[in-house]
């Protein structure tokens, strides 16, 4: 069971969405939605200046398309799970189309573990051979959103009929248990409430994420912390919308430090930087 959608910036910053630069997501089918996050959509037109593109860790993986590709080798990728924000400076033209996949959930699309992917560079086509260009030809191919989120939706469903594999019932119990907490729990608090060894947790969370379970924690807990701050009434003026200080208490951020190094690992922003850019509008 999730219990939230991860946020990207774009969902955050909304002054990024501008012209130039467009970003949307869209619900998968009902049977997907405990393992599917959302199907997503970024364009890209830089001006003379590059423009910055942020991915923040979000406890998920990736399906990547370019959909300005012009042949099928490189047009697309499966990302790892990411502990760290990237940046890309963009300075030409980008069309991506995206299904985020909850890491936990991997193996029930891709027949193994996320762990597997940590580190590795992986295509559709390293896991399904020529059966994946069907679907990466249509995708290219398809002149509407609505035909591409179809297409991804049947493909996406026939792999979930077709697989047998499963996430353990250990690890699925723990990370259950994290996002139950919003992240706000150590490794021997996770052992004690499962009746674990925190070393057999350790070992099953690398396999299964290729992480540990102190760095999924610290990315669902920095993924609260920023849905609470988002969730907001959009009626709040600047005055009286609370701060990421003010919240971060609750989401076990135990000084303005502590909480200065997540922003500084998993966004790259510093907290008033991130709330003026919300709120320009």
């Amino acid at each position: 069971m999730t219990f939230f959608q991860p946020l990207q910036p774009p969902e955050i910053q909304r002054a990024l969405l501008h012209q130039g630069y467009t970003y949307e997501e869209y619900l998968p089918a009902p049977m997907l939605r405990q393992v599917v996050a959302c199907h997503w959509c970024s364009y890209a037109a830089p001006g003379a200046v590059p423009q910055e593109h942020r991915i923040i860790p979000d406890g998920c993986i990736d399906i990547i398309f370019d959909l300005t590709a012009e042949q099928l080798t490189g047009s697309h990728w499966i990302s790892e799970l990411m502990c760290r924000h990237e940046v890309m400076q963009i300075d030409h033209p980008m069309h991506c189309l995206g299904v985020r996949i909850y890491a936990g959930e991997a193996a029930r699309i891709f027949g193994f573990p996320a762990g597997l992917l940590y580190g590795n560079e992986v295509t559709m086509q390293d896991l399904y051979g020529l059966a994946a260009n069907d679907l990466i030809e249509s995708l290219l191919c398809a002149d509407q959103m609505s035909i591409r989120l179809r297409l991804l939706d049947s493909w996406l469903c026939q792999r979930l009929k077709q697989q047998s594999m499963v996430p353990s019932s250990l690890f699925t119990a723990a990370l259950h248990y994290i996002h139950y907490r919003h992240g706000n729990i150590t490794l021997p608090g996770i052992a004690a409430e499962l009746h674990y060894s925190e070393r057999t947790l350790r070992r099953l969370f690398d396999q299964e994420l290729g992480i540990s379970p102190k760095e999924i924690a610290g990315i669902i807990r920095f993924q609260s912390l920023l849905h609470s701050w988002q969730r907001q009434p959009a009626s709040a003026d600047t005055i009286t919308r609370l701060r990421f200080s003010d919240l971060a208490a609750a989401h076990g951020y135990y000084d303005q430090s502590h909480l200065n190094r997540a922003f500084s690992q998993y966004y790259g922003l510093t907290p008033s930087q991130i709330r003026q850019s919300a709120d320009d509008l």
